[in-house]
């Protein structure tokens, strides 16, 4: 299931390279085995987001990667029903009748949030469906002009996995848009940009 064209990600880009610090995590780590997610509830956060390609299956695929399925299991024990899936596939306008979203919720066990205009919109299904303020949220993804610009800009902890593969993956985000976001963002770690401040964000959480 190939992703339609996102005019709004487009835009969104010129918006990061006028604010650089929108696309800079919070944590930036090698996938959800690397987070403590008692330590996030501890802190504050109410929920987690997710993106589901790269970060908790490989592209397009509709169930859990393997060698993080013990610590998904992790979250759903600390956070409970307080999770769900918002991807720019399973979910969207791509996803006819939702068939897509309806797999991945069984297969996953937690909700894909419906939702029409792709990440960096749709705020507004998020806030409805966790009936909280962004800022104790957690998102969590791979990209990081989709994903981690998108938490940034509504004020939620932003963390980075590294995605698990590109196979399978859009051509276009696998040959140039991957390589795009990482020097930029490389660059701008060079030149001292940090993430945004977050008021529930300390130094001192532990990944572990």
């Amino acid at each position: 299931m190939a992703q339609s064209f996102n005019l709004q990600g487009i835009k969104f880009f010129f918006e990061i390279l006028k604010n650089p610090q929108l696309a800079i995590p919070h944590f930036d780590v090698k996938d959800i085995r690397d987070i403590n997610p008692q330590e996030l509830i501890e802190r504050g956060f109410k929920g987690v987001v997710w993106d589901k390609d790269n970060t908790l299956t490989n592209p397009y695929a509709l169930e859990i990667n393997p060698i993080i399925a013990s610590a998904y299991d992790s979250f759903k024990q600390v956070f409970g029903n307080n999770m769900a899936i918002f991807s720019n596939s399973a979910g969207t306008n791509d996803d006819k009748d939702f068939r897509k979203a309806k797999r991945v919720e069984e297969n996953l066990g937690i909700p894909v949030i419906k939702h029409k205009l792709k990440k960096p919109e749709g705020i507004e299904d998020i806030a409805e469906h966790f009936s909280c303020e962004p800022e104790k949220l957690v998102m969590i993804g791979d990209r990081y002009f989709t994903d981690v610009a998108f938490g940034n800009r509504y004020g939620m902890l932003t963390i980075r996995v590294k995605p698990f593969t590109n196979q399978g993956d859009n051509v276009i985000v696998k040959l140039i848009v991957r390589q795009l976001e990482n020097a930029n963002v490389s660059r701008w770690g060079q030149r001292g940009i940090v993430a945004p401040e977050h008021r529930l964000y300390h130094q001192d959480i532990q990944y572990k």
